[in-house]
């Protein structure tokens, strides 16, 4: 069995053969995406493999970032602002701010501009009844406009289109005459549902994962083919559920945030092992912090998520919160001159400063640098150097008045908050004590960062599972001890094979207790 997980930073590929676990670290590349993918595989030796299972932060990464393709939304003539308004809920600190804009509303970062946004003149009524037809002349010329706005995908959504599909059948026919073959997504297929923004919210997210996923999907496979690979293609979806890759596609926003649900699965699984049926899992990857509640052992399934505050996805999913904090967070400087980390994110590409990869803005990773929490010469098995003058320069860069140690102080301290306000926030909204629970940090920066969380958020304590700690933490700990050797297991690092003895105990954790 060999399975990826594709994450905004690195891509970190498994296999495991004949009780031998393999691993390897490649860097994500936004230009191909399958291209590390494969160059992991190739490594681990593909061929021969049963299945290969993908999950992925990819598409969770690029709608926290906004990197996304253009896309054109068609709704009911009036309805063009819905996915603006969203349901107009305020997360609880900012009920009596005046200022608070939701994070995808057209004064910040939408996901589709409005100018993006269409209206359609037709109205069907609760029963499913027609009260206007669909006026197509003037679907054409709207559409006309979104052909000379060169939108790569389209999303519909018409009001009670979820009682009676045909106003959305006849315009995804008429996208294809104007626009031609590209992707497009209708609610009434996607998310056939009451409450027009839940639908409208999921149909676009599921175009956007089309136009990310679907050639991503055919050049892997065919990548896979080329390698040896005979068996299963399987995507995880946002319940953990393996799918095969043909199918995923079909509604490819299930896997929106399959790499997180994969995680908390894993850390259900883990816990079982370890006797801790109680936790709060974080995965800190280089883009995003995913965190989610176990509780006796089991995830909680929710039959919605939300991307982001009031950014709705109707599917069946672990209960899952994101947040803008990794590794690869960008440090910046606020309007009021206070530091900032994230959500912003240096990615693969150029990457943190330290990288030596183009970067020129300092991000938490190149604080972890300055700190000394990372090894400049044992970063990624030795396999890169790191710039710690690069990552000097970075912060020397930010327009502040505070000192080069003040910046790196504070970085590190925002990061920390950052992450720690979003393990409370999951667990104060799934109603569960911190103190009952355990804290599972992994992800490439979880188990470097997570520990400093128990200052502020009063976990039990931190468990580091030695298998996703070893593959994605770039500092080489020793983290796995054999119950019948005290030789430690020697770090997974890129490109490195290593044996792991089928009598290691699995009930061994490197654990920080709060004090």
């Amino acid at each position: 069995m060999i399975a990826v997980d594709v994450g905004g930073t690195f891509t970190d590929v498994v296999a495991w053969r004949d009780g031998e676990i393999l691993t390897t670290k490649v860097s994500t590349d936004y230009t191909e995406v399958a291209g590390p993918v494969l160059e992991g595989a190739q490594l681990l030796g593909v061929e021969g493999s049963d299945v290969f299972n993908h999950a992925s932060t990819h598409g969770l990464n690029a709608v926290i970032t906004r990197k996304l393709p253009k896309i054109g939304f068609l709704t009911t003539e009036g309805h063009r602002d819905i996915l603006d308004m969203g349901r107009v809920w305020r997360p609880t600190e900012a009920i009596l701010d005046p200022h608070w804009r939701r994070s995808f509303g057209d004064a910040s970062r939408p996901i589709v501009d409005r100018y993006l946004r269409r209206g359609i003149r037709e109205r069907l009524t609760s029963d499913g009844s027609v009260l206007f037809e669909l006026d197509e002349e003037q679907a054409r010329a709207e559409l006309e406009v979104l052909r000379r706005c060169d939108v790569t995908g389209v999303a519909i959504c018409l009001i009670n289109a979820y009682v009676n599909p045909v106003h959305e059948i006849r315009l995804r026919e008429l996208v294809t005459e104007v626009l031609g073959d590209v992707p497009c997504s209708i609610s009434s297929e996607v998310s056939p549902l009451a409450k027009e923004y839940a639908r409208a919210s999921t149909t676009v997210i599921d175009t956007l994962m089309k136009i990310i996923y679907t050639k991503y999907s055919a050049s892997l496979g065919e990548g896979l083919t080329e390698l040896g690979f005979t068996g299963q293609l399987n995507f995880a979806d946002c319940a953990a559920t393996l799918v095969p890759a043909s199918r995923a596609m079909d509604l490819p926003f299930r896997i929106v945030f399959s790499g997180p649900a994969a995680g908390t699965v894993a850390c259900a699984h883990f816990g079982d092992l370890i006797g801790e049926t109680d936790l709060l899992c974080a995965d800190v990857g280089g883009t995003s912090c995913d965190i989610s509640v176990v509780t006796g052992g089991a995830p909680f399934v929710n039959t919605s998520f939300e991307l982001e505050h009031d950014l709705v996805v109707n599917a069946l999913a672990n209960d899952i919160s994101s947040i803008g904090a990794g590794g690869g967070s960008i440090v910046a400087i606020g309007q009021s001159g206070e530091i900032l980390v994230g959500p912003d994110s240096a990615r693969a590409q150029p990457g943190p400063a330290c990288y030596g990869r183009g970067g020129t803005v300092p991000t938490t990773t190149d604080t972890c640098l300055m700190i000394g929490i990372i090894d400049p010469e044992g970063f990624a098995g030795g396999e890169l150097d790191l710039d710690s003058a690069a990552s000097e320069r970075a912060f020397e860069g930010l327009d502040t008045d505070f000192s080069l140690a003040q910046r790196v102080r504070y970085a590190y301290e925002m990061a920390v908050n950052n992450m720690a306000e979003g393990v409370f926030n999951v667990a104060i909204k799934n109603g569960v004590d911190p103190r009952d629970y355990s804290l599972v940090a992994f992800g490439a920066a979880g188990p470097m960062l997570l520990p400093a969380v128990l200052d502020t958020v009063h976990c039990k304590q931190v468990i580091v599972p030695p298998n996703p700690v070893c593959s994605r933490l770039s500092v080489c700990w020793p983290l796995t001890r054999c119950s019948r050797s005290t030789e430690a297991l020697t770090c997974c690092c890129r490109r490195t094979r290593h044996r792991r003895s089928t009598q290691c105990s699995p009930r061994w954790k490197l654990s920080f207790a709060n004090r």
